[in-house]
């Protein structure tokens, strides 16, 4: 039976610790796999495929500029405008002439492989190497020409392995306001590598066309053709990304002032390109998975075995425990359940050293019923022999001597009141009478005394022998320097729910931080006064302490708070 338990609370912690490990960390793998593909399915994509587009802008502005620079050289050319305006010349050294022109043009810029001008006569005039392979520009391309703005043609032109995007726009004096003709510009797709420097993937799909015509793509096998692109991968707007099952189309318009034509970049990327290292990132977390699932294995393992090892010995322990004999498991706590095993020595300590003081309290509370019992015989021997001297007294006719032991007779009996705690307030007041009855014997004219007192506080019960002390701080301490004059006023009230008392002096009163107690051994009689502090904070709690007011040369006054409690009791 006991092994089998064993082995439920081993398998049991195996459970939760292996569980522990492996339900965070493969939750936290899934989250960050599909955290991640989330991420990079709606923001790294876009942003792709933004950046992309935005290149493309600024090289094809580039390129845009560096055809208006070449236009502008020939619109400002005074050669080329003396040639355009003597058509009388021969046409070997008008041709010659143009030669001079075009092809320094040509050897001044990259950007452009070879120029076609058309003169205003209609005169076709061809520069750059292989210019006879090339064939005659489109009638309806060149009507479609302005002087303000290049068009791009959607015939391209293929020579071998090589295309040539075409591109022309009138040329036009306007120092002269002279119309000097047609110039077009053949662009080699070689000399365009800066809009495809970028190099994206390869499974990236991104063209520039006008009409639906690829005038710029990276194979140049797709320039001039017309692509098809499935209905289900249209946007539904231009600029507004279009995602589908295994691809993500996005169209940018690509606008510039110099340009006629209506140009945009269609970029189609596929799914697989986005997620391929993605799928890879995923591989990486499985294994790093597997390799958390064999750890977990053999920690859970470990810490169950240890773990259990440690209850085992604590068991034992407890059920070996005896009050006799100290037992110490583990001196040298590594973990929390060697801390359970030093807690466990600590109370068995504490239990013997508890056991210990319960036979200690035992013992005392033995001879204190003892001593008990042989006190009750005192008081009334005491009482006994006090009336002796009262009726010797009054036989011998010292009627000031009765009456001194008549009251000290009574400040005893209140004041031993067969031992109880609380006593009605009107034997409280009466205890206080005999002591100031007994004390003006001794210190004739040294102080008077005035009573204000609450009649409904007499039936209400207080703790025994909570004035007098006071009182008698008054009589040995505040007149202490006087020989006569003081004066003491003891009242006391109802406020609220509680009783107060005030015994106040003319003494010379004491210097008191706030309303703390003297030290039980100043000269001010600290000692009864923390008597009484101690006993009404336990009867009543903290907020019921004694509160004094006192300073040098203006008296004291002692205030005492009680709760207000009705009850009758009466002196045997």
């Amino acid at each position: 039976m006991k092994i089998g338990m064993k082995m439920k609370i081993k398998n049991f912690l195996f459970l939760f610790l292996f569980c522990s490990i492996m339900l965070p960390s493969g939750l936290a793998i899934l989250f960050t796999h599909f955290f991640v593909r989330h991420t990079i399915q709606e923001e790294f994509t876009e942003n792709y495929m933004e950046s992309i587009s935005s290149e493309i802008r600024t090289n094809f502005s580039l390129l845009v500029f560096r055809l208006n620079n070449a236009y502008l050289q020939l619109m400002t050319s005074r050669e080329l405008y003396e040639i355009c305006q003597t058509p009388s010349a021969g046409s070997d050294q008008r041709e010659e002439a143009l030669h001079s022109v075009f092809y320094g043009l040509l050897n001044r810029t990259s950007t452009v492989s070879m120029i076609d001008f058309i003169d205003t006569a209609g005169n076709l005039y061809r520069f750059g190497a292989n210019a006879s392979d090339f064939s005659e520009p489109d009638t309806n391309f060149l009507s479609s020409l302005s002087r303000h703005k290049f068009l791009f043609s959607e015939d391209i032109v293929h020579l071998g392995d090589k295309s040539y995007n075409v591109i022309g726009r009138m040329l036009y004096n306007y120092s002269t306001n002279t119309e000097l003709g047609a110039v077009i510009f053949y662009i080699d797709e070689s000399n365009l590598s800066s809009l495809y420097s970028i190099s994206p993937d390869e499974n990236c799909l991104f063209f520039i066309s006008s009409n639906e015509v690829i005038i710029f793509h990276p194979d140049k096998t797709w320039i001039g053709s017309r692509p098809y692109i499935p209905s289900q991968l249209l946007s539904v707007s231009p600029e507004t990304p279009s995602t589908q099952p295994g691809y993500l189309h996005t169209e940018y318009s690509l606008e510039n002032p110099s340009i006629q034509n209506s140009l945009k970049i269609t970029c189609i990327l596929s799914n697989q390109a986005i997620f391929s290292k993605m799928n890879r990132l995923l591989f990486a977390l499985l294994i790093s998975w597997f390799l958390i699932l064999i750890f977990a294995f053999l920690l859970a393992t470990l810490l169950s075995s240890r773990l259990l090892r440690h209850l085992t010995g604590l068991k034992k322990a407890m059920e070996h425990f005896d009050l006799n004999q100290n037992s110490v498991i583990c001196k040298n706590p590594s973990n929390e359940i060697a801390a359970l095993e030093i807690s466990f020595d600590k109370m068995a300590s504490e239990i013997r050293a508890l056991v210990a003081g319960i036979r200690q309290e035992k013992e005392k509370q033995r001879i204190a019923e003892i001593r008990t019992l042989q006190s009750q015989i005192n008081p009334h021997f005491i009482y006994n022999a006090l009336d002796s001297i009262s009726w010797k007294a009054k036989e011998n006719r010292q009627y000031e001597i009765d009456d001194m032991i008549v009251t000290l007779a009574t400040f005893f009996r209140i004041g031993l009141h067969k031992g109880a705690d609380m006593i009605p307030v009107s034997q409280e007041l009466e205890h206080v009478k005999s002591y100031l009855e007994i004390e003006s014997i001794r210190f004739p004219n040294l102080f008077q005394v005035t009573w204000e007192i609450d009649e409904d506080t007499c039936c209400c019960v207080t703790p025994k022998i909570i004035l007098q002390p006071v009182v008698e701080n008054s009589i040995k301490h505040g007149f202490r320097e006087i020989h006569q004059g003081g004066k003491i006023l003891i009242r006391n009230y109802i406020s609220g729910n509680d009783i107060y008392f005030e015994v106040t002096d003319n003494g010379n009163g004491f210097e008191l931080y706030g309303d703390s107690l003297p030290p039980s051994s100043s000269k001010e009689g600290g000692y009864g006064l923390y008597n009484i502090n101690e006993r009404l904070t336990r009867y009543f709690g903290p907020e019921y302490r004694l509160r004094i007011t006192s300073r040098p040369g203006a008296g004291t006054t002692v205030r005492i708070r009680i709760k207000f409690q009705r009850g009758e009791e009466t002196l045997a």
